[in-house]
């Protein structure tokens, strides 16, 4: 048996699950206050007021399954750098369970989801099974993708939801149309 590790298993909306190093969880808020954002695409609707400061909180389930964010009954605070000695930067993901710490080990390696396999390849660092696949998220890349800045293959999952929900959403005056 390898070298076990610690993460957190993610209950994401509709569902999903996705799980994270332990050290890149900061904070679990089982009552968030959420406050909409107008105009903003479904998978990141809302924000958090945390620690002085404004956190987008990323509906991973409503992106992958195209519909409005839910009211998120829990949420996690994640840490992340995009490069190496940077300050970290800061994001919430919307949960509908609570997270639970547990082991992997390599052992566990498995292929990434077939469903969803676009977006989970280019959102996530690994796989795991523990009772069907769990995706290990790259935190910095699941940012990027919110903001627009995701690989076109991530940007074509988000068109099956009947808009491409990465894109800013723009009226025909801003467009110059």
């Amino acid at each position: 048996m390898g070298e076990r590790s610690n993460a957190w298993l993610l209950t994401l909306g509709a569902g999903h699950r996705a799980a994270v190093a332990d050290h890149e969880m900061i904070e679990y808020v089982a009552a968030p206050r959420l406050h909409a954002v107008p105009m903003a695409p479904s998978h990141c609707a809302n924000v958090l007021f945390w620690q002085d400061r404004i956190l987008p909180v990323l509906d991973i389930g409503a992106f992958l399954d195209g519909g409005d964010a839910a009211a998120a009954p829990l949420a996690v605070v994640l840490a992340y750098q995009t490069r190496p000695r940077e300050p970290l930067r800061y994001v919430a993901l919307a949960l509908e369970q609570p997270p639970v710490r547990v082991e992997v080990d390599d052992e566990q390696a498995c292929a990434l989801p077939e469903e969803h396999r676009a977006f989970w390849k280019s959102a996530a660092l690994a796989c795991f099974s523990l009772e069907g696949g769990v995706p290990i998220l790259d935190v910095a890349g699941v940012c990027a993708w919110a903001v627009g800045d995701a690989p076109a293959s991530v940007r074509s999952a988000a068109s099956t939801a009947g808009r491409n929900a990465l894109e800013p959403q723009m009226d025909a005056d801003e467009r110059g149309d």
